[in-house]
């Protein structure tokens, strides 16, 4: 009997045995799949991420391609800006240089003027000296000539010389 008992307490101890092991093996299994619900989730989550960080490397990808284009029409619109300064520039020297001889030749048209009013002023004058030479002065100097006493006496000399070597 002792063997009985100790058969049915060692069997009693194994059933409860089992028992607490049925439920650490529940235990265990509800745990696992706690954790597999987990994983799995957790790999959804991966995916998701996943999907996000490709969307955000595609995002990124296109605003350092559409920073590129905005950097380089930016460099193109400096490069414009800076051959229209220059543009802009050559055409203040050359307005300037437009300026210079405009006021050069003003100077000059103002000179001439001046010169031409001077001359015009020279010319009256000369005009009515010759007009009073040609009426009165041709005549006086032609008189002054033929009434001069030094003519005279050189004709008187040439006449005298003339008889000498025998010329009438």
């Amino acid at each position: 009997m002792s063997w009985k008992k100790k058969a049915e307490a060692e069997a009693t101890l194994l059933s409860e045995e089992r028992k607490r092991w049925r439920e650490i093996c529940e235990k265990d299994n509800s745990e696992k799949i706690v954790l597999r619900n987990n994983v799995n989730n957790l790999k959804t989550e991966i995916e998701k991420l996943k999907k996000e960080k490709t969307e955000a490397e595609a995002a990124r990808d296109e605003a350092r391609s559409h920073r590129e284009r905005s950097e380089q029409r930016e460099e193109q619109t400096k490069a414009e800006l800076e051959s229209a300064k220059k543009d802009l520039q050559l055409v203040r020297v050359e307005n300037a240089e437009a300026m210079r001889r405009l006021t050069e030749t003003e100077e000059k048209l103002e000179n001439s003027k001046t010169a031409r009013v001077t001359a015009e002023s020279l010319v009256e004058p000369l005009n009515n000296n010759i007009l009073w030479m040609q009426h009165h002065g041709i005549i006086n100097v032609a008189n002054s000539i033929l009434n001069s006493i030094d003519l005279d006496q050189i004709v008187a000399n040439l006449m005298v010389t003339a008889r000498h070597d025998s010329y009438a």
